[in-house]
């Protein structure tokens, strides 16, 4: 996990491939579909809960306790195959932020969330394409 320094650079150079920032009050159903398309990709991601869209870190509205447990279920319910994550709180600025970290792609395992394969590709989420599935399935990294 990077520390207070290393999360500042990341806001000051905003979102990309693989850092994606979530406004406190997100819902646990987009921080799954978002935790599927990095698992899908080549080095995985980071979700800073807790950060604007702009890099402005606000600060969560949940005590790490309070998102983990809602987040690993719906993580554990919805995205097939089997995922783990890491989630950590840090203090940034005098604001608490959540650090969910999601482990690059293993090349043999696609995941989906609610049966749909998703893909980052720059800071958006699509659904894959036919011939998207294909080289993941194939253990060809997209991105």
């Amino acid at each position: 996990m990077p520390n207070e320094t290393e999360i500042l650079d990341i806001c000051r150079d905003g979102e990309d491939q693989i850092h994606e920032f979530k406004a406190a009050g997100t819902d646990v159903q987009r921080l799954a579909k978002e935790i599927t398309a990095f698992a899908n990709t080549k080095l995985g991601g980071l979700i800073l809960y807790g950060v604007e869209n702009d890099g402005t870190i606000t600060g969560t509205d949940k005590r790490r306790p309070e998102l983990d447990q809602p987040l690993q279920n719906s993580v554990r319910n919805s995205i097939l195959p089997s995922l783990v994550i890491n989630i950590a709180e840090k203090d940034v600025l005098g604001h608490k932020i959540i650090l969910i970290r999601i482990p690059a792609w293993n090349r043999k395992d696609v995941y989906q969330y609610e049966g749909r394969i998703y893909i980052r590709l720059g800071t958006n989420v699509f659904v894959a394409k036919p011939e998207q599935s294909r080289k993941l399935h194939s253990g060809v990294p997209i991105v």
